[in-house]
């Protein structure tokens, strides 16, 4: 089982669709090692570092490496700006890092700045993936589909050849943050992603790169090549309170349901639609797998 502990909101990017509000928070480093120590009271073997962007952090090493030291397997989710500068990288994976997962939305720098709001961050990001690809390390590309980057999902899946990543994973935009502030620029319908996500996943060379697609129906891609992915139940920690199934709370949150679903042969499998794109966009398009 896995737990992800959030470090804080700061960030050297400042994408549109953030879930952050308050960019300005950094938990201190002895309130996250008794964080650490929570965990270990529970049946947890994986933790999952996260921010804002953890590696910013002038503490971090410290952190990984007291995490290390109490035997957990570690995932780093980052922008991967920090692993463009080749010391950091080394010092970091030295430690022994599960999996990388690293944060691209875009496959040039003009596209990039745009999502990120921050200059230069595309190539800081592409350097850091390559020097994490150099020392065989897990990397996992994560891209977040939003209405700036769904027509160029066909330039992504190119340069994502190019780079020689375990895996890649769409994550459709959730409407929360920023983006449920912008939804009509930011957040697209479904109807807009189905056929660019199966050319994406068409293109993508499958024997070198896993494909998944996260924060969709599974009924939109009923078709047994295409990975639909949710994030794994696990252990969470809300106010420095621990909360055990974070799968639950978070289909009570943020997840909904209409009477397609009801009917659906793979609703057990599924977790449905996301409340806030629901209310906004309706749920037509959803169809019952018989």
């Amino acid at each position: 089982m896995y737990c992800e502990i959030k470090l804080g909101t700061k960030c050297n990017n400042n994408c549109i669709f953030c879930l952050n509000k308050n960019k300005d928070l950094e938990k201190n480093k002895e309130s996250i090692f008794r964080q650490i120590q929570k965990i270990e009271e529970h049946d947890v073997d994986e933790i999952q570092l996260t921010g804002g962007e953890p590696t910013i952090r002038k503490d971090f090493y410290q952190i990984c490496k007291h995490i290390k030291e109490k035997g957990f397997n570690l995932i780093i989710q980052t922008n991967g700006r920090m692993f463009s500068y080749p010391k950091f990288t080394k010092k970091i994976t030295k430690l022994g890092i599960t999996k990388i997962c690293v944060s691209l939305h875009s496959h040039n720098e003009e596209l990039n700045s745009i999502i990120t709001r921050s200059k230069n961050s595309f190539n800081q990001t592409i350097k850091g993936i390559k020097n994490l690809v150099e020392l065989k390390q897990f990397v996992i590309i994560n891209c977040v589909i939003n209405k700036k980057n769904i027509i160029y999902l066909d330039e992504i899946a190119r340069l994502i050849n190019t780079l020689n990543v375990n895996q890649v994973q769409l994550s459709w935009v959730r409407p929360q943050g920023k983006a449920k502030q912008n939804i009509e620029v930011i957040v697209p319908k479904y109807e807009e992603g189905i056929q660019k996500i199966k050319e994406f996943h068409r293109l993508v060379d499958n024997k070198k790169t896993q494909v998944f697609i996260m924060g969709v129906p599974k009924c939109l891609f009923y078709d047994k090549n295409i990975n639909i992915s949710y994030t794994p139940n696990g252990v969470g920690i809300v106010d420095n309170q621990i909360i055990i199934d974070t799968k639950n709370k978070r289909m009570e949150e943020r997840m909904t349901k209409n009477k397609e679903c009801e009917k659906c042969s793979i609703n057990s499998l599924c977790e449905g639609i996301n409340k806030e794109y629901y209310l906004h966009y309706g749920g037509n398009i959803i169809k019952a797998i018989k």
